[in-house]
């Protein structure tokens, strides 16, 4: 039986399909290529609550996979947030298909971030760790994370301040940053932090 979190993806990459009917869903039972493939790119979806403490998860053998994907095209990853609240609770007692047609009736995404995968690999080197069983390395992203790097934040870890663009090693020459701005032909915000040479595919997403 797939787990709430599961579901909920599901639901968020269909959500794109719906926007994108350009993106291709890949079958992949082991999670080792993105969710999504284009004639540009490949898409890897995340979803999150849209409450400031929660957060996505990075997950290390895909950040690992991902990179050799990079050799034949751009990979980039989108994180969404939705509005879903207390979703163990409301879901938990309830069989698969009827949590799918709760999550179709009554979640929506009201913004989300186009990254390029390399951003994400650099947010890994600084913020992964190790589960407390000490065999699972993963790491939490929140949205306010992705914030920090386009709006170049000062930011304070360990009791030492960065910018955020430094500390994470992003170059400001080679990037482009954008807030998550309301698209009405979407109904939902998108914000980005891309490559420069890769405007097409930002283009692709605001067409």
């Amino acid at each position: 039986m797939p787990t709430v979190q599961t579901l909920i993806g599901n639901r968020f990459e269909a959500i794109l399909q719906r926007l994108y009917p350009e993106l291709v869903h890949v079958k992949d039972d082991i999670n080792v290529v993105p969710d999504f493939e284009h004639p540009l790119f490949f898409a890897e979806a995340k979803a999150c609550f849209e409450q400031p403490d929660y957060t996505a998860h990075i997950k290390q053998y895909q950040v690992e996979e991902f990179k050799k994907l990079t050799l034949k095209k751009p990979v980039v990853y989108l994180i969404g947030f939705h509005d879903f609240a207390n979703s163990m609770t409301r879901l938990s007692t309830q069989s698969t298909s009827q949590k799918e047609a709760m999550l179709e009736r009554e979640m929506n995404v009201s913004r989300f971030y186009i990254v390029d995968s390399a951003i994400i690999n650099h947010i890994w080197q600084r913020r992964n760790c190790v589960s407390r069983r000490g065999h699972i390395h993963y790491c939490t992203l929140r949205e306010g994370h992705l914030n920090h790097i386009i709006q170049d934040s000062e930011i304070t870890v360990l009791g030492i301040k960065y910018r955020a663009r430094d500390y994470y090693g992003v170059s400001q020459e080679s990037y482009s940053f954008s807030p998550a701005e309301y698209e009405s032909s979407k109904k939902l915000s998108i914000g980005h932090i891309m490559p420069l040479n890769e405007q097409k595919i930002v283009d692709f997403f605001h067409r």
